[in-house]
């Protein structure tokens, strides 16, 4: 009897020991998502697991702790942890046309499913069953008398136009899209850069640059500058 209860008890305390280990050392860490920064590839309140193990690389998520701070607004993001989709490494060349993202010259958006602002009219809005919802939300506003902005998916938005349903893609042409934190300030010079039009840019050495595939909505590389790699925390395991 007391050598079958060792044959339950020390598998389990193994596995408890093997967690302890990988969670202190960084080789498996889980997070639960608190933003919709990512989606609609992660959800808000989504649990990842993340590994130092793999390697990072251009398309994977990875995780990493902050060190930005602005001075001349007091903001900050210093120490946090945040989870992005890795685009470019050092020597990577990128560049933004009209919210289509290039990295060395090659379109890496063109089978991408990403959330953006669009501009639809009131017969549109009034169509949709939850309207309400999606106000309540923050995901639709009026801009002036027949027009509303919406968050959309790009696969939404190309449904709604084989209908005949016309959706207009946001291009943001000013810098300040958050209220105290300016698109590549960071670079502490004088730029035209905007959120959806921006580079060529060149990823310095030992460096990554990243991007939320909620991409109006993200406080990424665009707000914080590169991620350098000795910030790194670990790559995504489940995406």
């Amino acid at each position: 009897m007391k050598n079958k209860w060792l044959l339950w008890v020390a598998p389990l305390v193994l596995i408890i020991v093997l967690w302890v280990v990988a969670r202190i050392t960084g080789m498996l860490q889980m997070y639960t998502l608190p933003t919709p920064s990512n989606e609609p590839t992660i959800k808000r309140g989504a649990i990842v697991f993340s590994s130092t193990l793999k390697k990072p690389s251009p398309n994977n998520f990875i995780v990493f702790k902050s060190d930005y701070f602005d001075p001349r607004t007091s903001f900050s993001t210093k120490g946090e942890l945040h989870i992005f989709r890795l685009v470019a490494k050092e020597s990577d060349v990128i560049e933004m046309k009209d919210g289509v993202l290039f990295r060395n010259k090659i379109n890496v958006d063109s089978d991408r499913n990403l959330l953006c602002n669009y501009i639809v009219n009131a017969q549109f809005v009034s169509s949709l069953p939850n309207r309400e919802e999606l106000e309540e939300k923050g995901l639709l506003h009026q801009i002036v008398h027949d027009q509303f902005e919406i968050y959309l998916t790009t696969k939404e938005a190309e449904a709604f136009t084989k209908k005949g349903i016309l959706v207009q893609k946001v291009n943001y042409l000013v810098a300040d899209a958050f209220s105290n934190v300016e698109v590549f300030a960071w670079m502490n010079k004088e730029s035209k850069w905007t959120l959806d039009n921006f580079g060529p840019l060149l990823v310095p050495k030992d460096c990554f640059f990243v991007l939320g595939g909620n991409r109006h909505n993200a406080l990424d590389s665009r707000y914080v500058g590169f991620i350098k790699k000795e910030n790194f925390r670990g790559t995504v395991l489940n995406r």
